[in-house]
């Protein structure tokens, strides 16, 4: 397995440290990088597509909230002049990170043109071999701004679910600013031990070559209520599936779905928590995968017996 996928072991070596145990993988980022080679599951394909995901939302959860939809399209000259210039996020769908926030006034359509180009461009799937973004047709769109008429700071929250399991939500105020503040809790809602070593964390650099600054989140901060339902909408969308990250908003009224990801991070997860990191490898299940849930052909049938043997 190695020598057949050269360039994802050497990323994931770069990346962890470590050279991968792939035919019987055991920690979060050996199966993120299994389920890259292994798992062809359909569901990807339309968990990987932003506005696909909403319309699959939609069917499973109607009462679940997503962003509106405000245009889409493939260039953005055929955006409306009065999307452009309120509120709102311009995004693709087929990759994770290309967005940018409009603001208020006029915008510089060449810009505008120039960027969104370069993201329709973008094979997004090559970059470190997540294979449920390959078959995604690129496609721009306009989402409403969730922060206009929110009646508190937003709250990010993300889910890590496995099956009908929930090892932690991540809990963040401030996401991609240069000043994230954090917490984690576990599938009770019960404030887990606190993230960072130390108060503060740089997490990198931002779009202006700023520190992006992670402190935590006050002891005294309390999950919103409704909680408890946003985790029932985490285990009804993982139900049948061995894991997904779910993703939402909370903007001082309602819980909004943002996103569902199929490999976290890109598959490179670190945590400061060596006890929580083992923990999502032990939570995960390859045993409910698509892979060895549904029948396999030649040497994958014979590889999938010998692997379910092992688990």
């Amino acid at each position: 397995l190695w020598s057949l996928h050269p360039i994802l072991v050497f990323k994931f070596v770069v990346n962890c440290r470590h050279l991968p145990s792939l035919a019987v993988p055991e920690t979060t980022n050996e199966k993120y990088l299994w389920r890259k080679i292994f798992d062809r599951n359909p569901l990807f394909i339309v968990l990987s597509d932003k506005l696909e995901t909403k319309r699959y939302i939609a069917q499973q959860c109607p009462a679940l909230r997503t962003a509106k939809v405000l245009w889409q399209g493939n260039d953005i000259h055929d955006a409306p002049t009065h999307v452009l210039n309120s509120p709102g996020f311009l995004k693709a769908n087929h990759a994770s990170g290309f967005n940018l926030r409009l603001g208020a006034g006029e915008q510089d359509l060449e810009d505008l043109h120039r960027l969104t180009s370069k993201w329709l461009g973008v094979r997004y799937h090559r970059r470190h071999g997540e294979w449920g973004y390959a078959d995604v047709k690129p496609r721009l769109f306009v989402e409403e701004d969730l922060e206009v008429g929110a009646s508190e700071q937003l709250t990010d929250f993300t889910v890590y679910a496995y099956g009908d399991r929930i090892t932690h939500i991540a809990v963040m105020h401030g996401h991609k600013t240069n000043n994230v503040k954090v917490a984690r809790f576990d599938g009770r809602g019960n404030r887990l031990a606190r993230p960072l070593a130390g108060a503060r964390k740089v997490l990198g650099k931002d779009q202006h070559g700023h520190d992006i600054v992670a402190s935590v989140i006050p002891e005294s901060y309390r999950l919103p209520p409704g909680f408890e339902q946003m985790l029932s909408y985490s285990r009804q969308l993982t139900k049948g599936c061995d894991h997904l990250r779910v993703d939402f908003i909370w903007n001082g009224q309602a819980f909004y779905l943002t996103e569902i990801t199929i490999y976290s991070m890109a598959g490179y997860i670190e945590y400061d928590d060596e006890h929580l990191f083992e923990q999502m490898g032990s939570s995960w299940d390859l045993r409910e995968s698509w892979f060895l849930q549904t029948p396999q052909s030649g040497w994958r049938k014979l590889y999938a017996r010998w692997l379910s043997d092992r688990l």
